[in-house]
């Protein structure tokens, strides 16, 4: 949330101003497409690290590190289709 409001105000603006009229919806375009791939990676990548960081602090050093990589990169998600 934090980095939305700092972000999205200036990339809006940076877009109306240096974009003109022939070229801006394909600049409004590729943000929208930025932001929202942002967010869908988003959501993954905080519940990745936070379950990193948490064994971490924990003192949790049994190796299964790897099980959370290998749980982040599943192809055999329930997300496809």
């Amino acid at each position: 949330p934090f980095s939305n409001c700092l972000g999205i105000p200036v990339l809006t603006v940076g877009i109306r101003r240096y974009t003109n009229e022939e070229n801006r919806g394909f600049a409004f375009g590729l943000f929208y497409v930025v932001m929202n791939v942002g967010a869908l990676v988003a959501g993954p990548l905080v519940d990745v690290l936070t379950i990193y960081y948490n064994e971490k602090a924990d003192g949790d050093d049994d190796g299964d590190d790897e099980i959370i990589a290998d749980a982040a990169t599943d192809s055999s998600s329930s997300w496809t289709m």
